[in-house]
């Protein structure tokens, strides 16, 4: 029911699943909410493009629930559209707008959607846009599966990026032992929170006290009441000073970077090992950087790329305080390995040496 009446599903909706239903994400709000207000569901074969394209177009949906991988996909894929036709990008430049994609949008098939969910990890800002540029709305939520799972999320006409917007109807939010900024652990009340974890007392005792769940994530409440997730607490990097860093804060700064294609930002030692300092993972956009080294007339080898990916992160670092910029830079040469919700697996990152992160970037 809050599930239903925040997102404000009918009967008239159709819905097109494309996650896993064994996610919580997607069982309870693509497939139990749509059973519950009468609305259809129609299942993609896959996420290839070709395929999910034509299903997008044949289905007839209303709503789509994704993650931010799968819209990230979305915006590039509209964005090669775009190219292929010069004439529209020259009338309208780079805000498009949507009457001037709506033949875009009717060919992908989405010229029906009414919002478009993100959940399961944080949506870039850029995407976010992106999205609104082309004329789809979009909601960002957050959950956990303890709170079955969806917790707050943007509504129809209210949301902003970087936001998850407001809890659902009958569940509590409060900040737990928030810092001068408001950051602080979330914690959440509500008949949505579970009773407990399966035959492990000892974890349950953990996360459950006084009726409250503490999710392990950190985050800050708006003056309105909209939540934000700035980090987890098993991700802060604290620095020798007693200093908190949040990656997300650090990665959010750097996803507009041209050419980078994923990244991650996590705690390493410095070189002799005493103190803790930021650290960049980068998978690079080789063909971004292709374009840049002929245009510049240089080869693309591995200096050239570590030099401009230094370069790029320590301009879009300057306006941070000093102790929260990236101090070492690894560049891989494939992508991270994630899970099924597209989150970098992390905890991988602790188990890659320092040492061959290279040269400092700051």
């Amino acid at each position: 029911e809050a599930v239903a009446q925040t997102f404000a599903f009918g009967p008239n909706d159709r819905l097109l699943s494309v996650l896993p239903l064994h996610h919580a994400f997607e069982c309870t709000a693509g497939f139990l909410c749509p059973l519950r207000v009468g609305a259809s569901v129609a299942y993609a074969r896959g996420l290839k493009s070709t395929e999910l394209r034509e299903d997008l177009r044949t289905s007839g949906a209303t709503v789509m629930l994704g993650v931010p991988l799968l819209y990230e996909k979305l915006v590039a894929a509209v964005g090669r559209g775009i190219d292929a036709e010069p004439s529209m990008r020259r009338t309208t430049g780079l805000r498009i707008g949507r009457a001037a994609l709506r033949p875009l949008r009717a060919r992908a098939g989405l010229d029906g959607i009414r919002f478009l969910v993100s959940g399961a990890a944080a949506l870039p800002a850029s995407v976010f846009w992106g999205l609104v540029d082309l004329g789809w709305p979009v909601l960002e939520g957050y959950g956990l599966t303890e709170c079955a799972p969806i917790v707050s999320a943007g509504r129809p006409g209210r949301s902003r990026p970087g936001s998850v917007g407001w809890p659902l109807p009958g569940i509590e939010l409060r900040i737990v032992e928030p810092d001068v900024q408001g950051n602080g652990e979330i914690a959440v009340r509500g008949p949505n929170v579970m009773l407990g974890y399966h035959h492990d007392p000892a974890a349950t005792a953990a996360v459950l006290r006084d009726g409250w769940f503490h999710t392990g994530d950190l985050g800050r409440l708006a003056r309105d009441g909209a939540l934000r997730i700035t980090g987890r607490l098993k991700n802060m990097i604290a620095t020798a000073a007693g200093k908190k860093i949040y990656p997300e804060e650090i990665e959010e700064r750097l996803a507009g970077c041209p050419f980078v294609l994923e990244l991650a930002v996590v705690g390493g030692r410095d070189p002799r090992g005493e103190r803790e300092e930021v650290h960049a993972h980068v998978f690079p956009d080789v063909r971004a950087l292709a374009t840049l080294a002929a245009a510049r007339g240089q080869p693309l080898d591995d200096a050239f790329v570590e030099e401009t990916l230094r370069h790029e992160i320590e301009v879009r670092c300057r306006s941070l305080a000093p102790y929260k910029r990236v101090k070492r830079l690894l560049v891989r040469h494939e992508p991270f390995s994630k899970t099924t919700t597209g989150k970098i697996r992390r905890y991988e990152l602790a188990h890659e040496p320092a040492a061959a992160a290279g040269p400092a970037v700051a």
